[in-house]
């Protein structure tokens, strides 16, 4: 019997899917062409019993002994839901194990042509994610009724394709932009690198474009401000190749102008923390709240906490730089309250001063926003502030809370002065 050889061999083993209808011709026309190492037969109540005949047709052409094969049955082959459901149930692991077995040298190919419509459909629809399956299907060159019956006996003709999914990247924008939305940046890029040098050159160039708008989204989001503007001038220089691969998903002239917004905002974030002696930022401190944002919606609580507790110390920086021209980190002592002076008496003419002192400072030139940190108790121990040198992550022990990150959140939003509306946002595609 010529069957392919086994892993190690020339040819990588292969796993067969077919779902069974009322005729066995076709699919033992699809066995003896493929030689398969194993078969799956998605079947009815009513199909299984097509595998007694199948295995006489194969005589003397392909050994369709029962250890060669499974059958994966269907409650309801009329119910397309019910279909779809149990194939991924039953069908998902025994490919798993299949594709673990083989040790990675594998190659399966899904046959569609016999069982209901509904069959064939869920058939497609599971399968639709494995990239690197071949899908089939036994046409014939006649058939009975005037050309719109069966196929006629001995006619038979293997149609066989690549997952059209896979060629045009399809699959791999999908999942990339999935992941985007839920702020899952690095992995959103890197499923599109993985596939640079596995698609046709167009195809390519595209992935390259998504690849470094979603790269130039993760590094913005890391606040490595001067490579995010990097990736984004790459993207915005492959304009063409990023609309095609984002088209369906992004309208053109939204995704243009997403692009151009995100390089004059990095342009102006990277001017200033790129500076020897960066002042305090009003587009950084939105930047800060911005990222926390995206913590806060991730449920990433800790990192929201880490985020908002530097907005809030900027805050009092930039008011102090606006206002006084004081910067923290080298206060005059003489500036200082009687509080404060006494607290560093001993050190230099310049002092440094941390986020509790910059208010306190405020406070004492009468600015509003000091007398505003101190109405919200932020001073004290158990403050919402405080959640972060209490955390596992600051110096203590103790997890942070969904309602202590909102409620910082809150006051972060009032003393900064911003509307929860006005934070800036990434752009969400329309990816379902």
């Amino acid at each position: 019997m010529n069957h392919p050889p086994e892993a190690g061999g020339t040819s990588p083993p292969i796993l067969l899917l077919a779902t069974l209808g009322g005729s066995s011709e076709p699919l033992a026309k699809s066995i003896a062409h493929y030689q398969p190492n194993r078969i799956l037969f998605v079947a009815s109540d009513e199909s299984s019993r097509i595998v007694t005949e199948i295995r006489k047709l194969l005589i003397g052409k392909y050994d369709l002994d029962e250890g060669r094969y499974d059958i994966v049955s269907l409650s309801d082959s009329q119910n397309f839901e019910k279909c779809v459901a149990q194939l991924r149930e039953r069908l998902t692991p025994k490919m798993t194990e299949w594709r673990n077995r083989s040790d990675g040298r594998h190659h399966t190919v899904a046959d569609f042509t016999g069982g209901t419509k509904c069959m064939s459909a869920a058939l497609v629809l599971v399968c639709r994610p494995w990239l690197d399956i071949e899908f089939l299907y036994v046409g014939g060159d006649s058939r009975n009724k005037d050309g719109l019956g069966t196929v006629t006996s001995g006619s038979e003709r293997i149609i066989s394709t690549a997952n059209p999914w896979a060629k045009p990247g399809y699959q791999a924008i999908e999942d990339a932009g999935k992941a985007y939305n839920h702020h899952h940046y690095a992995a959103a890029a890197k499923l599109l690198q993985r596939q640079l040098g596995h698609a046709d050159g167009k195809t390519n160039k595209e992935f390259r474009a998504a690849s470094a708008l979603l790269s130039g989204y993760d590094l913005w989001d890391r606040m490595e401000y001067t490579q995010a503007v990097g990736q984004f001038k790459t993207s915005n220089g492959l304009r063409n190749d990023l609309i095609v691969a984002l088209q369906g998903f992004v309208a053109a002239e939204e995704l243009s102008a997403a692009v151009k917004t995100a390089i004059s905002r990095l342009e102006t974030l990277k001017a200033a923390v790129c500076q020897d002696s960066p002042n305090p930022s009003r587009e950084l401190l939105e930047d800060l709240l911005a990222n926390a944002y995206r913590r806060k919606e991730e449920d990433r609580f800790v990192d929201a906490m880490a985020r908002m507790y530097r907005a809030v110390e900027l805050t009092a920086q930039l008011r102090l730089w606006e206002r006084f021209e004081i910067l923290t980190n080298r206060v005059p002592a003489a500036d200082l309250p009687d509080c404060l002076q006494r607290k560093y008496r001993h050190q230099e003419d310049t002092i440094k001063i941390g986020l509790q002192e910059a208010y306190h400072l405020l406070k004492h030139r009468g600015d509003a926003l000091g007398i505003q940190f101190f109405e919200l108790q932020w001073h004290e121990p158990k403050s919402p502030l405080a959640a972060r040198n209490r955390s596992i992550a600051g110096h203590g022990y103790l997890p942070v809370s969904e309602e202590t990150t909102t409620e910082l959140w809150k006051g972060t939003l009032s003393l900064t002065g911003t509307a929860e509306s006005e934070v800036f946002r990434f752009p969400r595609f329309k990816f379902s």
